[in-house]
């Protein structure tokens, strides 16, 4: 029972200090009743004079001004955007960032870029290692579906031939893309 009476109290005291301190709730008849019951009052809710906040209160839809003494809106509107804004342009491979903003409350609409991409322009020659050769885009390095190959070697000249005292070398060229490689022989 103390808890109750004193939580009456205090939300009766924050109720005063805001009012006082807002200069929002101007209480009309009753003689100054608040119309709080803890207060002696009648439990009717008084009028008062709007005093509507400064700045909008928004969600994505729309924009408002609030009573800063109770729960009234006033002019609740659509949002009204103006042009879209680049903040970020879009690459090949990042996305870019765009906005808008309202004109009334300055609520920001954000809005992604997808990527641009491009088209891969395969090259002619061949690109190898050790291993593979394959064709690769001019732009971006990506390698060209299918041509990813292990290479065919021919049968091999010899481009140093062996002596009692030295090895030789045999160098063996790749029948598609032309590279090379060479061996030791004996």
């Amino acid at each position: 029972m103390k808890i109750k009476k004193l939580f009456m109290i205090i939300a009766s005291v924050a109720v005063s200090l805001s009012c006082a301190l807002n200069a929002a709730c101007v209480n009309v008849g009753n003689g100054g009743n608040t119309g709080n019951p803890s207060e002696g009052g009648n439990g009717e809710q008084q009028e008062h004079t709007h005093v509507w906040d400064t700045f909008y209160t928004t969600d994505s839809q729309k924009h408002w001004k609030e009573c800063s003494g109770c729960d009234e809106v006033a002019e609740e509107r659509n949002h009204e955007f103006g042009n879209w804004i680049v903040e970020k342009e879009p690459t090949e491979t990042e996305a870019g960032l765009r906005y808008r903003e309202c004109s009334i409350c300055d609520y920001r609409q954000e809005e992604s870029i997808s990527p641009t991409g491009h088209e891969h322009v395969w090259e002619t020659t061949w690109t190898s290692d050790g291993d593979y050769h394959w064709h690769k885009c001019e732009d971006c390095d990506a390698v060209e579906d299918g041509t990813k190959a292990a290479h065919t070697w021919d049968d091999g000249v010899v481009t140093k031939p062996a002596t009692e005292t030295d090895e030789g070398e045999m160098t063996y060229t790749c029948t598609v893309c032309d590279r090379e490689k060479t061996e030791p022989i004996a």
